[in-house]
């Protein structure tokens, strides 16, 4: 492994904007799945099956998100804390304070019959931590990575390549050993959980994604890494289906956004995608549609929970295979989303909401 300069990180990696745009796939799988759960949710029904399934292959979206974070934000030229605190917030208050306002009036007013003074003070509840869309959690913590990116600035030009794979060890410890354990001795709460560096995914996943983005990997590791990474998804894989306790709406021993499972294959897609090149000169049509779909994965996430509850009408009735039918409505959904983010950014005056 040799660190890249600076310089070569921070020209614009068409790999990583591809990641991103299959990580937004990855998270409307994730959603349109869920909806599909209040159905027939146990065991070893078609739908449990395919339940397991479209979280092997998903689960690692918002990880990845959070490690594109870490690649482009831990890699750029250090510029003043007030500075980059204006530009990063006006990235991510203004949608999320758009969001919270639009969600509320379609959730709660208009699909929930809500009063429209209750709708409103929903607002004001979603900014102190209550989102009204499960899926806007993930902007407290990352406002959080921004708060502390001088922190984490400083420990990635200190880290080395033995702290990462303890903290790898540690992680695959607690949040996939531990919930193990405790589930062979009567769900029992043990205290391991609480180990502080582990338990904050996001903190691990930024450190990661700005660490792989300065560390250049020999042909060897990478086969290394990629292989691991093939044995745990298929141990993982194994063991979901054939230990039902490993799955449920109360633990998902395999599927926690750090356990080993989606710790390897995050790690895995980043250094595949990571070294694939895309010339702007040979590949005109290929870099634009991957720039256009880049530019937009954010709004995508914002957003497609509510195209998710427009359409879902139409497919709670199915005959068909479950898996193929999230699958459709997964791609629909996405393609729904893109366009209606690609309008908005095109919108002068509402642009920054997504």
């Amino acid at each position: 492994m040799k660190e890249l300069t600076l310089s070569k990180i921070l020209k614009r990696n068409y790999g990583i904007d591809l990641l991103k745009i299959l990580a937004s796939f990855a998270v409307v799988m994730i959603h349109v799945e869920s909806n599909f759960r209040p159905y027939e949710f146990i065991s070893n029904t078609e739908l449990w099956n395919s339940s397991i399934l479209v979280n092997l292959v998903s689960k690692w979206g918002v990880p990845a998100f959070i490690m594109a974070s870490g690649y482009f934000i831990l890699n750029q030229k250090e510029e003043k804390y007030s500075k980059f605190l204006r530009k990063r917030f006006s990235k991510v208050l203004i949608p999320f304070l758009a969001t919270s306002f639009i969600f509320n009036i379609y959730f709660q007013y208009l699909a929930g019959k809500i009063d429209i003074k209750w709708a409103m003070i929903g607002v004001l509840k979603n900014i102190f931590g209550y989102p009204i869309a499960i899926h806007l959690w993930f902007l407290y913590p990352l406002i959080g990575l921004y708060l502390l990116t001088p922190i984490f600035r400083g420990v990635l030009d200190r880290i080395n390549k033995n702290h990462i794979f303890i903290l790898i060890v540690v992680c695959f410890f607690v949040k996939t050993v531990v919930p193990f354990v405790d589930t062979t001795v009567g769900w029992q709460y043990s205290y391991w959980r609480d180990i502080p560096i582990a338990t904050n995914a996001f903190a691990l996943y930024f450190i990661l994604g700005g660490y792989l983005g300065r560390t250049d990997f020999k042909r060897n590791h990478k086969i290394v890494i990629h292989s691991i990474t093939g044995i745990i998804v298929t141990i993982t894989f194994l063991l979901t289906f054939n230990m039902d306790i490993l799955y449920s709406r109360e633990l998902e021993v395999f599927f926690d956004i750090i356990s080993i499972n989606n710790i390897m294959i995050c790690i895995s897609l980043f250094i595949m995608f990571k070294s694939q090149r895309f010339s702007k000169h040979n590949n005109k049509i290929v870099t634009t549609v991957i720039g256009v779909l880049s530019d937009v994965s954010f709004g995508v996430f914002l957003f497609h929970p509510l195209i998710i509850d427009i359409i879902k009408p139409r497919f709670m009735e199915y005959n068909e295979n479950i898996f193929i039918m999230i699958i459709i409505q997964s791609v629909l959904v996405y393609i729904v989303t893109v366009f209606i983010t690609y309008i908005i950014k095109r919108i002068r005056i509402i642009r920054k909401i997504a």
